[in-house]
């Protein structure tokens, strides 16, 4: 068998209802390379049914203890024969030319990451657009082409020397997982180049009860990583009394980014405020709560 250029990771808890599509449209990409699909799965009820006598080409591992999405990265890149390891989630979908043109931007440079835009998918959905717009106003289609210090792992292609090189590992979080990584890599003096027009569609979730619950979470995961990684989260670990302002923070920043993606996102972020404004109160609240968790089994140590 060929080696594969490209290795793509997909890692999965629970996608019964959307791993077939994912793999519908990564299993499709035109290219003139070969690449290979590693499935990183710990679900409890194993999703093999449902992809091996559909798409027999993909490499299946099922993991008996569930992992969260950085064990679930770092398996996949220990599995991985490819040059280049490329992360999609399996609740997206991603373009036919999606690999062909991550990689036309490493053959250009010698990037660490080359990553694009995160898409909504539930455009029908009013919940999902405030969840969207507060969770990646930072990679909404629109913007220009830039070097940039972290990009989710949805849509995104490594070097896998720079795993090699660096040591570096994805914390086990099931948010920001990336970002203690990708912060890292550029510290160091390495390059992510985000290119928006390359995008993936995400399916954002849709009702206000698990809207909420997903951006507590996300604080509850960020908190640790804030707390073991320097980065720019860090501050709300050691002062946590300025959580205060973390969610007005939100939406300053959410809005400009949202501007820069053009007037259309701006527009609808602001109509939608007085919505995204209470989610970015939860989001402080789950960082609250991870910090509280933290301070407390450091306490025990």
């Amino acid at each position: 068998m060929t080696k594969p250029l490209v290795s793509v990771v997909i890692p999965t808890y629970n996608g019964h209802k959307t791993i077939v599509q994912c793999l519908e449209t990564v299993v499709n990409q035109q290219t003139d390379f070969p690449y290979e699909i590693i499935v990183v799965d710990s679900s409890p009820e194993p999703l093999e049914p449902l992809i091996k006598p559909r798409f027999p080409q993909v490499r299946y591992v099922h993991s008996k203890r569930r992992l969260t999405i950085g064990e679930g990265l770092n398996y996949g890149i220990q599995l991985a024969k490819g040059e280049f390891v490329a992360f999609t989630h399996d609740d997206c979908k991603v373009p036919e030319d999606w690999l062909k043109r991550l990689m036309q931007h490493h053959f250009a440079d010698e990037y660490a990451a080359v990553g694009g835009s995160i898409a909504n998918s539930n455009k029908g959905s009013l919940f999902a657009w405030v969840l969207h717009l507060l969770e990646f106003n930072r990679y909404l289609p629109g913007k220009r082409p830039c070097l940039i210090d972290d990009i989710p792992p949805c849509n995104l292609c490594y070097r896998k020397e720079v795993f090699e090189k660096t040591g570096l590992r994805f914390p086990s979080s099931n948010a920001s997982e990336h970002t203690a990584v990708n912060e890292a890599l550029v510290r160091q003096g390495w390059k992510i180049l985000f290119d928006p027009r390359i995008a993936v569609w995400h399916l954002t979730r849709a009702d206000w009860r698990s809207v909420l619950g997903h951006v507590i979470n996300l604080g509850h995961w960020q908190a640790f990583v804030f707390a073991n990684h320097r980065g720019r989260g860090d501050i709300f670990v050691h002062y946590p009394i300025l959580l205060f302002v973390y969610p007005l923070l939100r939406m300053i920043f959410g809005f400009w980014n949202c501007l820069w993606a053009g007037i259309h996102y701006a527009t609808l972020f602001a109509v939608l405020s007085p919505l995204i404004f209470p989610v970015a109160c939860a989001w402080a609240i789950g960082i609250y709560q991870g910090v509280r968790e933290y301070q407390w089994q450091a306490w025990q140590k």
